[in-house]
């Protein structure tokens, strides 16, 4: 069975309203009721009791008079019996005696019959008997007024035969007879007044209880009305405000505070509302938020219908995040791999570098030694007959170092060809990079507060990128320098050579172009020197190179590094497995 508080407030008010009009009707009817009985109380007062009494009140008055006339008769008998006048006053009160009698006749005839009239419409049952004890009395009475009219007619026929001393006993027993009905109407009068009282006083009483009554139901509505107000007020007021403080603390975030109602009516709906709204938001929504905080975007979200925008839209949000996560592992494994190559690359090509410049310094030495002995050749030139064949063997061993030095030359060139090359490589890696970066950049801000970490990678990134290129550019100006000195280097080289060639074709004619060949050291040694220079120079441009290329693999190695902590950054979050491996949007790049 359904208690009161399952029921709507309607309903509620309704029955609060309707029980307050049954207990006002109650309340009104009963009141009604006892004025009703003070009314018949009054009415049986006004038109029985105080009627009643004037008739009674008539009848002494009229008793009294008709004593009155008695007294006068037998008064004015006595006088006429003694000769001393009367005889005209005599018949005028027995007359007038004559006359009371027919009209206390005629009283005590309307008294019986208003109390036989009351006795038929008497409601209470204290009026029925007490005006059939007033009907008898009356009778009583009437037929005792009757004896003593009789009495008196005899009395005034002995009077007017003058008689009067012959019948002074009935005199006498007219006057107790005259006293006995002067004293039973006094005494029917003072019943009468009584029982008048009484009456009143029933109606008073009637009148308290009916004052008394509405109090006591007014009390009774009062206290109902307040109490069924305060309890109405209490089934709604409470849970208005726990909905009030629910809907303010879930304004700061607070999702704990639940409203605690059994009521099944508007107010315990909206409260169970609530209840499954702050639910929905805690279990699922704030549970999802709290571990996409934490790295872990493999929630799933139950939207409530179509129409759900939190639920949907947090799908969404983590279906998007998880797209977006997948594209940017792989870009940042992408980023490490060619970090790795970049790294790999750099440290060969400061190898590379580095045997250049060893090479360089076995030259410059191996030239050094030819100045020397071009310089001793000139010094020794009167002895160039007696030292021809070895002259010879020295040009043949000279034109063989030239033979080498023009090939280490063109290793030279095609070294720093491919220095340059690498160099370009080098660039468009840190091109490649760049552009990798910028798009890290991109997705951290889609990504917003959780891409704040990622997005100072990135730009940490993208700023090696950029220092990255710009020593491969100034590397490629210097291998563009260094190639050109190279070019100068084997121009020189082949000249030399062909110095040599002479060398070996006029050896035999040495004593006779001594003074030519003197010519031509000095012309060598000149030659030499200009060839040092250069090498010198080609040392320097390949130790510079050395270096640019170990600061590469350098700074490739920190790419590397920053490229494996993006990585270990982006691995953090946990996606969903069916997004693992899932094709990614293309990554940016040169083309």
């Amino acid at each position: 069975m359904k208690s009161l508080k399952d029921y709507s407030i309607k309903t509620k008010i309704w029955v609060l309203l309707g029980t307050s009009l049954l207990l006002m009707a109650f309340q009104g009817g009963e009141a009604i009721y006892q004025l009703d009985a003070i009314g018949e109380e009054i009415y049986a007062v006004a038109h029985h009791d105080i009627v009643m009494t004037k008739l009674v009140t008539a009848i002494e008055v009229h008793q009294l008079e008709q004593a009155i006339r008695f007294e006068r008769a037998l008064y004015y008998g006595e006088r006429a019996k003694a000769g001393f006048g009367g005889e005209e006053s005599l018949p005028k009160n027995e007359k007038q005696f004559e006359e009371l009698s027919h009209q206390v006749d005629a009283e005590f005839k309307e008294a019986e019959a208003l109390a036989e009239r009351i006795i038929g419409e008497a409601v209470h049952e204290i009026e029925l008997l007490e005006f059939r004890k007033i009907l008898r009395r009356l009778t009583e009475m009437d037929r005792e007024h009757l004896r003593y009219e009789e009495k008196v007619l005899k009395i005034f026929e002995a009077i007017n035969e003058g008689k009067i001393h012959d019948v002074i006993d009935e005199i006498e027993a007219v006057e107790q007879l005259e006293d006995q009905l002067n004293h039973e109407l006094e005494v029917f009068l003072l019943d009468i007044e009584d029982f008048t009282e009484t009456s009143l006083l029933r109606a008073e009483a009637s009148e308290k209880r009916a004052l008394r009554l509405i109090a006591i139901t007014s009390a009774i509505i009062l206290v109902f009305m307040i109490l069924g107000g305060t309890y109405l007020v209490g089934l709604i007021v409470k849970p208005l405000g726990q909905a009030v403080t629910m809907l303010s603390e879930m304004t700061q975030g607070h999702l704990e505070y639940r409203v605690l109602t059994e009521s099944q009516d508007e107010i315990g709906r909206m409260t169970a509302a609530m209840n499954k709204f702050s639910d929905y938001l805690q279990e699922d929504v704030v549970a999802a938020l709290v571990r996409m905080a934490k790295g872990d975007l493999t929630s799933e979200i139950s939207p409530q219908d179509e129409q759900d925008v939190i639920g949907n839209s947090l799908q969404s949000t983590l279906d998007a995040l998880n797209s977006v996560m997948v594209g940017i592992q792989e870009s940042a494994r992408q980023v490490a791999a060619a970090a790795e190559e970049v790294a790999q690359s750099s440290q060969d090509l400061a190898s590379g570098a580095s045997e250049q410049a060893s090479s360089i310094e076995e030259i410059t030495a191996s030239l050094k030694a030819i100045a020397k002995q071009i310089e001793d050749s000139e010094k020794q030139i009167v002895e160039a007959k007696s030292i021809s064949k070895e002259t010879h063997v020295n040009a043949q061993e000279g034109n063989h170092q030239m033979d080498k030095m023009v090939g280490a030359m063109q290793d030279i060139n095609e070294s720093s060809g491919m220095i340059s090359k690498i160099i370009r490589v080098i660039d468009e890696i840190a091109f490649q990079t760049n552009l990798l970066a910028l798009n890290a950049s991109v997705e951290a801000a889609r990504a917003g507060v959780a891409g704040k970490g990622f997005a100072v990678v990135a730009q940490e990134v993208r700023n090696l990128a950029g220092r990255s290129a710009s020593a491969a550019q100034e590397t490629t100006e210097m291998i563009e320098r260094s190639v050109g000195n190279v070019e100068v280097g084997m121009q020189v080289a082949n000249e030399t050579d062909a110095f040599l060639q002479e060398i070996l074709v006029r050896v035999n004619r040495v004593n006779e172009i001594n003074q030519a060949l003197s010519n031509s050291a000095g012309r060598q040694t000149r030659g030499l020197r200009e060839i040092s220079v250069g090498i010198e120079q080609i040392s320097i441009v390949t130790q510079e190179a050395a270096g640019t290329s170990e600061n590469n693999a350098q700074a490739g190695t920190e790419l590397s590094e920053q490229a494996h902590i993006l990585l270990q950054a982006v691995e953090r979050f946990k996606i969903k497995p069916r997004l693992v491996g899932a094709p990614t949007r293309p990554l940016l790049s040169a083309n």
